[in-house]
């Protein structure tokens, strides 16, 4: 991760291939990899709010992305 203390990833990542967020103050959250952190995506709070619901209901569980 970037020494930048903006950037935060979960404690659950180990393997150094993870995914970062930094809230902008103004609305916006940031996500990126840190395997590419030049690339960022900018969601709005209430999409990342979604998200993280739909991800602690099991919503976005492997199983149920149906590659």
């Amino acid at each position: 991760m970037s020494s930048d203390p903006r950037w935060r990833k979960s404690p659950f990542c180990e393997s150094g291939a993870c995914v970062e967020v930094r809230d902008t103050g103004d609305g916006v959250i940031i996500l990126r990899s840190s395997e590419v952190p030049d690339l960022t995506w900018p969601i709005s709070i209430e999409e990342y709010d979604a998200f993280v619901a739909g991800v602690k209901a099991g919503a976005f569980d492997r199983d149920k992305l149906g590659a």
